[in-house]
């Protein structure tokens, strides 16, 4: 499922067309977590390009499919009409590893012992 998330991860970057062709054809192979990436990745295509009933689609069928928390909480958040709120965030490195978006680190104060 990596390789697949890495090939459709660039053809996004690349502007290529045919990523919908693509996906429908290598999910099927996945289920349950190993579909996960895939099924994020695709429908976090979708949120940018601003197709969200597309990729309320999309969420729909990967929870039918992976049972994960963060595809739920993407859906409800796009059923919603939050899309802001979707994020592929809590998929750790294995999202980040596509290097489609950057890391929030979120910066400590330190306090200083007197």
């Amino acid at each position: 499922p990596r390789a697949v998330a890495i090939k459709i991860a660039r053809m996004f970057k690349r502007d290529e067309k045919g990523i919908d062709k693509f996906f429908a054809r290598k999910v099927k192979k996945f289920k349950g977590d190993n579909a996960t990436i895939i099924y994020a990745l695709y429908s976090w295509i979708l949120v940018k390009r601003e197709k969200y009933d597309d990729a309320i689609k999309v969420l729909v069928e990967a929870k039918a499919r992976t049972g994960n928390q963060v595809i739920a909480a993407n859906w409800e958040a796009i059923a919603n009409g939050n899309h802001k709120q979707f994020s592929n965030a809590n998929l750790g490195d294995e999202w980040y590893s596509l290097y489609l978006e950057e890391p929030r680190i979120k910066t400590q104060k330190q306090r200083r012992a007197f």
